[in-house]
Order: structure tokens, then C-alpha cells, then sequence
């Protein structure tokens, strides 16, 4: 059974391996041939430690297949042997004789079995090992990454060779210390370098940093940086461990795609502000004297029959709806209140005017709202509300909804929330809509965070957080950070 199922595996060993695995056998059948049936006789069992040694060549370096091959050859000579009256195995009579000879094929076979699966095993972790650092070594190479290891109690970092083609400029950049490489961090980036490994515990070893590293030249790399920290008993930090990567480029697309998506919105807001104009300034006013016509008309309707005057009477407040209907859209398109009025009272006359359209009650809570906030930032909280309400319209069921909005000194808050039917955002997982696509990205460019939070028959709430720093910090320098070794 073995040599069937090993047969193609050692048909690709190497010569030198069957050379050595054809006098391993040769030694086991000349030894075992002096041991079972060279003498007539033997009353000393001292020939059958002599095997014990080929058994072991035969376990440690051919594994269960060899063992097996070994002792068929020990088993057939000792069993011809003790037919024929030769060997250790022929004193007693011929039940002790089989007796003692089954023991000693079984106490024999056994233990170097069992000693070859664990060679065999420890040979394939091996193997395994070596397979797994070889394609870790080709991914670190491909990917431009770096493996470290940081020791706090000496301050000094070892690097593997393949820093040298990230940190070019350095001298040697195996060899480093925490001090020296923190001075080469950016300035806006040590907090986010040196931050996520002071909070990790020994039940949250693993953390994640992005940060730019200054060239002497004054150009910046990206460096993105998955590590674990590694604790004694104790809980105090031994060292630290983990992978670099070279995201520069990464970084470049990152902030060519969020410089086309800010030029997008923008062209965007541009247009609906300017259809917001011609349908307020043109379309509304000419609607009005529409209206002002009809109202004149309306008033002078001697000789009209009674269905006559009805009809125009309908028809002067269809022109009254459309005129009312063409003024709220305008608003939703763009709404001039926000630069006017602010975000506040904007929100709150949009949730006042949003329940009177729709069959919802839309109460509006805001705490704490700076007075000044970034245009930008003003005009992505008032778009998600829209979008979350309009979704709350179209989704939820709910009669009611809650908007709150509540500043935190570096940070503004939003969530919406409803009591509707919700979902199971784990089977909702791939099913984006375009709305929340789109919140998900105007945050993206004021470096916000979106979450949304539901689950069936208890509504749905969606938690925005978006910082009150300028939104150039969100990639700064980028357009001067070029790749490593260029």
C-alpha cells in the first residue's frame, strides 16, 4: 500500500537517494540473513540489537514506506529461519518459538512505525514551512514590502533585505533605531505612527499605520505598516513584529481618484445650482404671472357658465401647485437657504418642508453646533439627510423619523434613525445603493466615516462622523511623494 500510493513521489527522488535507500536494504538483508539464518542455533539474542540501527536509517530518512520495506525483509528471513530451525527463535519448542517471534515482529515494527509517521510528519511541516516562507519572500518582493522587528528595551529595529530598495537612502537600512526612525516620520504622521502601539493589550496584539516617511530630498513616501505586538506574562511589551509596504503609489491613485470625485461633486452642485436659478428665476416668475393672469381673468367671468368658471377655477390651482411645486424643487436642487441661513435652521426647514410633502414626522434635534463650519462640510451633512430621508420614505414604512445632529468640539455627529421594518446588513452585504454610495463618498472627501446600523422590524439608523479640519490634510504632500528608489 505504501510503495502505491508513494510510488510517483519517489520515482522523483534523486539518484542519490535510491543509492541510498538500495544499501540500506542490502545491509538490513546481509545482517539480517547473519542474525536469522547463518547459525543453526542461537541461545544469545545480541545480533537483534544490530538491527536496530538500520531500522532507524530506515524510519528517519525513508519514513513509513521504508520501516514497512525494512521489516518485510527482517520478517520473511526471521520467519524462514525459525522454519528451517536457524536463529534466536528456536529454543522452547515451536509455540514458544511462534510466539516469541510474533512478539518480536510486533514490538519491533511498532515503536519505528509510529517514529517514521512522526519523522514523515515533521518532514512535510517542514516543507510547508519552507513553501509558505518562499511565497511570503516572493509576495515581499513583488509588493515592495519589508518584515521588522522592533525591541523596546534596547530601541533598536532589524529589518529584512528588502528595505533596502524603500529606505534607498539610508546607509543601512537593516539596522535602524525607533528614535532615528521616528524622526523621519512626518511630523502630521508620528501621532498615527507611534499612537496604535501604546493602546494595544495582549488580547488586541495586531494594529494597522499609515504614515509618510521625509526624504532627504524632501519628497515623502507612504508607508503602511501591519504589526503585533508580542507580551510576556507579565503584559509588558517584549518586541514588536510585523510587515511595511510601500503604498506610495497606492496613495497617488488614492488622491488622483479623490481629486476627480471633488471636481465631480463640484461640477455637480455647479449644474444644480445653476437649474435651481432658471427654475426660480425664470420658470417661477413666469408661473407667477401665469397665476396673476388667471387671478384677473377669474375675476371677470360674466358670461362664463357655471362649468366653465369651475374649470378655470381648477385650472388656476393646478397652475398654483405647479408654481408651488417648481419653488420646492428649486430647493432641493440647491438649496440657497444653507448659505444664507446656515446648517441648522437649513436642516430644520428642510425636515419641516420634507414632512409636509411626505407622510412622515421628521423631528429635527441639533447640540452644540459651531457657528463656523467648512462649506464643504455644511453641504455633505445637508445631502445625507436628504438621501437618508428620502430612503426613509422609500424603505422603511415608518411614520417616523429622527434627525440629530450634535458637535463635539474637533468632530460633528449625524444620524438619522426610523422605527421602520429595517434589514440584515448581512445578507444586505453587495446590495449598495446608489444613495449610499454616494454618501460614502462626498464623507470621503471631507474624510468622514458612515455606518449603518439595522436589523428586521426595529428600524434602521445611520451614523455619520465627520472631522472639523481642512480637507486638503486628508492626503497632504501626496502630489510631491514619488515611489522609493525612482
Amino acid at each position: 500500500m505504501g510503495w502505491a500510493s508513494n510510488g510517483p513521489a519517489w520515482a522523483r527522488k534523486s539518484r542519490g537517494y535510491h543509492l541510498e535507500f538500495a544499501l540500506l536494504i542490502t545491509g538490513l538483508v546481509l545482517l539480517s540473513y547473519i542474525t536469522f539464518t547463518a547459525s543453526e542455533s542461537s541461545s544469545s539474542p545480541v545480533l537483534l540489537y544490530s538491527l536496530v540501527p538500520f531500522l532507524l536509517w530506515a524510519a528517519l530518512r525513508f519514513g513509513p514506506v521504508g520501516v514497512s520495506t525494512s521489516m518485510i525483509v527482517v520478517a520473511f528471513l526471521s520467519i524462514w529461519g525459525a522454519v528451517h530451525d536457524r536463529g534466536p527463535f528456536t529454543n522452547g519448542g515451536p509455540l514458544n518459538s511462534v510466539l516469541s517471534l510474533q512478539l518480536f515482529l510486533i514490538f519491533t515494527a511498532m515503536p519505528f512505525m509510529v517514529l517514521a509517521a512522526l519523522a514523515e510528519e515533521r518532514k512535510q511541516a517542514e516543507q510547508a514551512l519552507r513553501e509558505s516562507e518562499e511565497r511570503l519572500r516572493l509576495a515581499v518582493n513583488a509588493g515592495r514590502m519589508y518584515a521588522f522587528e522592533w525591541d523596546p528595551a534596547t530601541d533598536v529595529i532589524v529589518r529584512s533585505g528588502q528595505c533596502a530598495d524603500i529606505l534607498n537612502w539610508m546607509g543601512d537600512p537593516t539596522r535602524d533605531t525607533g528614535r532615528q526612525f521616528v524622526a523621519r516620520v512626518h511630523p502630521d504622521d508620528r501621532e498615527a505612527y507611534a499612537s496604535p502601539q501604546n493602546w494595544l493589550t495582549s488580547d488586541d496584539p495586531n494594529y494597522q499605520a499609515s504614515y509618510r516617511v521625509l526624504r532627504p530630498d524632501g519628497s515623502v513616501i507612504w508607508l503602511e505598516a501591519n504589526g503585533r505586538v508580542l507580551f510576556d506574562d507579565q503584559g509588558k511589551r517584549q518586541r514588536i513584529i510585523g510587515l511595511v509596504a510601500d503604498v506610495t503609489e497606492r496613495k497617488l491613485v488614492e488622491e488622483a481618484l479623490s481629486s476627480l470625485s471633488r471636481r465631480l461633486i463640484e461640477a455637480q452642485e455647479q449644474e444644480r445650482a445653476r437649474i435651481a436659478r432658471e427654475l426660480h428665476d425664470d420658470l417661477s416668475q413666469r408661473m407667477a404671472l401665469l397665476q396673476i393672469g388667471l387671478g384677473q381673468f377669474e375675476q371677470d367671468t360674466t358670461g362664463f357658465s357655471s362649468e366653465a368658471r369651475q374649470q378655470l377655477h381648477d385650472i388656476a390651482e393646478l397652475c398654483r401647485e405647479v408654481s408651488t411645486s417648481i419653488h420646492d424643487l428649486s430647493h432641493q436642487i440647491h438649496p440657497f437657504k444653507l448659505d444664507i441661513l446656515g446648517l441648522v435652521a437649513s436642516l430644520a426647514g428642510s425636515c419641516k418642508e420634507f414632512s409636509n410633502q411626505h407622510n412622515l414626522q421628521v423631528q429635527f434635534v441639533h447640540d452644540d453646533i459651531p457657528r463656523q463650519i467648512p462649506k464643504e462640510v455644511t453641504l455633505c451633512l445637508f445631502r445625507i439627510v436628504q438621501e437618508a430621508l428620502r430612503n426613509v420614505v422609500k424603505h422603511s414604512g415608518a411614520a417616523e423619523a429622527k434627525v440629530e445632529l450634535s458637535g463635539h468640539g474637533d468632530r460633528i455627529d449625524l444620524c438619522v434613525s426610523d422605527s421602520g421594518v429595517g434589514f440584515d446588513p448581512a445578507s444586505a452585504k453587495g446590495e449598495v445603493g446608489l444613495g449610499l454610495i454616494s454618501m460614502q463618498e462626498r464623507l470621503r472627501l471631507v474624510g468622514g466615516r458612515l455606518s449603518v446600523e439595522s436589523e428586521p422590524s426595529h428600524g434602521t439608523r445611520i451614523r455619520v462622523r465627520i472631522p472639523l479640519h481642512s480637507t486638503d490634510a486628508q492626503v497632504p504632500n501626496v502630489g510631491k511623494a514619488r515611489q522609493a528608489g525612482a
